[in-house]
C-alpha cells in the first residue's frame, strides 16, 4: 500500500479517535446537560379523559367467552 494512504489512514483514524473521546468528556462532564424546550401551547391535563371514560363505561357490556356461553 501506498505510504500516502497509510498516512491518510492513521489520520482519519486518529481524528475518529479524538472525537469520540471528546464526545466521552462532555458527556461525562454534563456539558451537554443544558436542553430546554418550552412549549408554546400547554399540554392538556385531561387530555384524553372523555374517550377514557367512555371506553370505561361500555365495558360492562361487554361480554368474556366462558363455559355459560356457547358460540
Amino acid at each position: 500500500m501506498n505510504k500516502t494512504w497509510v498516512t491518510l489512514i492513521i489520520i482519519s483514524l486518529g481524528t475518529i479517535m479524538l472525537m469520540v473521546a471528546y464526545q466521552f468528556y462532555v458527556s461525562l462532564s454534563g456539558q451537554n446537560v443544558e436542553f430546554a424546550k418550552t412549549l408554546e401551547n400547554p399540554i392538556d391535563p385531561n387530555l384524553g379523559t372523555f374517550e377514557l371514560d367512555y371506553l370505561n363505561s361500555i365495558r360492562s357490556n361487554v361480554q368474556i367467552e366462558n363455559e355459560e356461553l356457547e358460540n
